[in-house]
């Protein structure tokens, strides 16, 4: 259990399916209803309710979704005749097919906790630089020779500092099959870029992101681009 951020809505379905012939105010109810059982408790479910057992009356979901008892009662109607909405025990209301068109939220919910740490941001010229200081202080690992070797390249960057090469062997694992040595000498010679970048560890993660993976093939010798 446990509430979420977003919902899905497929766009050409909202746009041109059958909803759309619809009033206006049954489709701002039904994605009403969405986000309210996104955000509650219970959306794994595809469930609307107070509690485990016990629903919203009508009374309380009008006033929640701030329109007329009438309203809401003719709306609810019609989505249950239409094979949207399902009225259980005790004013339980159930998404139909709630689990099919909104398993991508629990899919990616590994990727989205990590990005939540992770990911940096250089949209409307802002830079985000995680800190990933809290993971490490509890069982700082030294640097492999190799790994050594490739954070002395990274050092030639002025924005980089001895105290960050904690952060290199994360930076490798959320990166894996790159050509590193040529990819740092490459980021060091860049960096600032035009825009005059500040946080050398969010672009470089950016950097190493943009680098497609079918390009590189691993040769007894490392990994090289393909010829």
């Amino acid at each position: 259990m446990g509430s979420r951020t977003w919902v899905k809505i497929y766009c050409g379905n909202w746009i041109g399916g059958s909803l759309r012939q619809e009033k206006p105010a049954l489709r701002g109810i039904w994605a009403d209803l969405l986000a309210l059982c996104g955000g509650g408790q219970y959306s794994q479910e595809g469930e609307i309710k107070v509690r485990k057992d016990i629903g919203y009356t009508d009374s309380m979901l009008s006033k929640v979704l701030n329109i007329s008892p009438k309203v809401w009662a003719t709306s609810k109607k019609r989505l249950v005749e239409t094979d949207r909405l399902e009225v259980k025990t005790d004013n339980i209301l159930a998404i139909i097919n709630w689990k099919s068109y909104q398993s991508e939220y629990e899919r990616q919910k590994p990727q989205r906790t990590k990005s939540a740490d992770e990911s940096a941001t250089e949209s409307a010229g802002i830079e985000v630089e995680v800190d990933y200081r809290s993971r490490s202080r509890e069982g700082k690992e030294k640097l492999s020779t190799s790994q050594q070797y490739l954070f002395n390249t990274l050092l030639e960057c002025p924005a980089i500092k001895k105290g960050d090469a904690y952060k290199l062997p994360e930076l490798m694992d959320d990166y894996p099959g790159i050509n590193y040595g040529l990819e740092f000498k490459k980021f060091v010679e860049w960096w600032p870029g035009e825009k005059k970048h500040k946080s050398p560890w969010a672009t470089l993660r950016n950097w190493l992101g943009r680098i497609q993976p079918d390009k590189i093939k691993l040769t007894d010798s490392g990994w090289y681009k393909k010829l």
